[in-house]
């Protein structure tokens, strides 16, 4: 009897200690390097799809790396099953907005059509492993974004292609009883962000202002008023809807709007610097966007007690500072 209690206390206390599993569907781009970096400290085993073929930064997070992309379905299902993964974090996506006029077939064809399939093939394997897209307030299309969106009209081939994926996630969490969520994502930036990207395009040019090699900032839309936060603190607030015992859509966000014009003129101040502003014209036409946005964040933060510390103006300011020591 002795005995038996012993084996029976260590089989408990082994399944207790055993990492979670997680798997991110990419192993590119800054949510990414963030989510890994921050699972790796809680203790996950992290498996991480990689369609390029150099070594990163990145790929010391990983326990496990499979070669390949997200439209290869087969490979994520066959990791799934084998390495017993716990938690599927869906990063992988086209992002640009811009972009998507250019190529819309492709957008849907990795932000949506392999999000289906994906899902198809979950629900067959009747597994318990719980599934999180990156989604974007983008699709929402209008000025106010509530907490937990089902309204949607987005203005971009980019923000149709993650509704479909949005709704996909939907029909099949109350159809075929997937633990699958989506986190509706603010813009979130830092210093990993590409130089197409809004917030380190100032960035860099700030930066040159700073050092005395400019005195201007080139700038398409002034008036633009978005949620920026910091994409590390939008990060942990993903894994804390994946943590929840109900499969709940939140929007994630700062809370706190700002204007380009607002922005700019915090970051003069904290620099303590004088720059002139010029309007630059868009290369690629964009139809209908939203010019303000406000999300209602409260609602989520309070329920998954998530609080960012970070908005626009701090963002810039951490990857005029990153730009400015590396570059």
């Amino acid at each position: 009897m002795g005995v038996f209690l012993v084996c029976y206390i260590f089989r408990m206390n082994s399944e207790l200690i055993r990492p979670k599993r997680a798997l991110l569907t990419t192993t590119s781009g800054q949510d990414s390097f963030f989510l890994a970096e921050l699972l790796k400290t809680r203790g996950y085993y992290l498996v991480g799809i990689k369609h390029s073929t150099e070594m990163s930064q990145i790929d010391t997070l990983f326990d496990r790396i499979i070669a390949g992309s997200f439209t290869e379905t087969a490979k994520i299902i066959a990791a799934v099953k084998d390495l017993q993964i716990t938690e599927i974090y869906n990063v992988a996506a086209k992002s640009s907005v811009l972009n998507s006029w250019k190529s819309p077939d492709e957008y849907f064809q990795v932000n949506a059509y392999a999000v289906e399939r994906l899902l198809s093939d979950l629900a067959l394997l009747d597994s318990e492993v719980r599934f999180v897209q990156f989604g974007s307030t983008d699709m929402v299309g209008y000025s106010n974004v509530p907490a937990q969106p089902i309204d949607f009209k987005p203005w971009s081939p980019y923000g149709e292609s993650k509704v479909r994926a949005h709704h996909a996630i939907r029909n099949f969490r109350e159809n075929q009883g997937l633990w699958a969520v989506n986190a509706i994502l603010t813009n979130h930036d830092s210093y990993l962000r590409p130089s197409r990207f809004l917030m380190q395009t100032l960035a860099i040019q700030i930066a040159e202002v700073i050092r005395g090699n400019e005195s201007k900032i080139f700038v398409e839309n002034i008036n633009i008023v978005r949620d920026w936060a910091s994409a590390k603190e939008i990060v942990e607030g993903v894994v804390k809807i994946a943590q929840q015992n109900q499969p709940l859509d939140w929007a994630l966000a700062s809370g706190s709007s700002f204007s380009i014009a607002e922005v700019l003129e915090k970051i003069a101040l904290i620099f303590e610097i004088d720059f002139q502003v010029i309007n630059a014209e868009s290369a690629v036409r964009r139809k209908n966007e939203v010019e303000k946005i406000y999300v209602d964040a409260s609602p989520g933060q309070t329920a998954l007690q998530w609080r960012p510390l970070l908005t626009a103006p701090l963002v810039l300011e951490s990857m005029v500072r990153w730009q400015l020591k590396n570059h």
